[in-house]
């Protein structure tokens, strides 16, 4: 039993180093952080590409959501691929001066999105969607 223990924390350690590498990738290459799974971006760069596009001004928030939103698909896949589950919480205003002040966030950082993640306890619930084609138009 103990050896099974040992071979199953083993590979616990090894897929949360994994976890661990991609975020710091993915951080590396994008204006957005992960801090213990909670999503936060930096609203000073946002401003800062504000101020040196301003033709472009009104679209950078919009643009910084729509990135988010690609990193938090990467991320859900990536832990997906590892057999680990994931769901995207959104509990903020109600979260984010009690998350700032426990982890030294800086008052630039905003708090978009929490992604509790780990092993699949039981499978969600079905969800009901509107006919793809209702929600997706392609024009040729």
């Amino acid at each position: 039993m103990t050896n099974v223990n040992e071979k199953l924390l083993n590979e616990i350690k090894e897929q949360n180093q994994q976890i661990l590498l991609l975020l710091q990738s993915l951080v590396a290459s994008n204006n957005e952080v992960k801090e213990n799974n909670k999503k936060v971006e930096d609203s000073e760069i946002v401003e800062t590409l504000q101020k040196k596009y301003p033709l472009y001004q009104d679209n950078f928030p919009l643009w910084s959501m729509q990135s988010g939103g690609m990193l938090q698909f990467i991320v859900w896949t990536a832990l997906e691929n590892m057999g680990l589950g994931a769901s995207l919480q959104h509990y903020n205003p109600l979260i984010d001066a009690e998350t700032a002040k426990m982890f030294n966030l800086p008052v630039s950082w905003k708090l978009m999105a929490e992604m509790p993640f780990g092993a699949i306890a039981a499978q969600p619930d079905e969800k009901a969607f509107l006919p793809l084609e209702d929600r997706v138009k392609v024009f040729k």
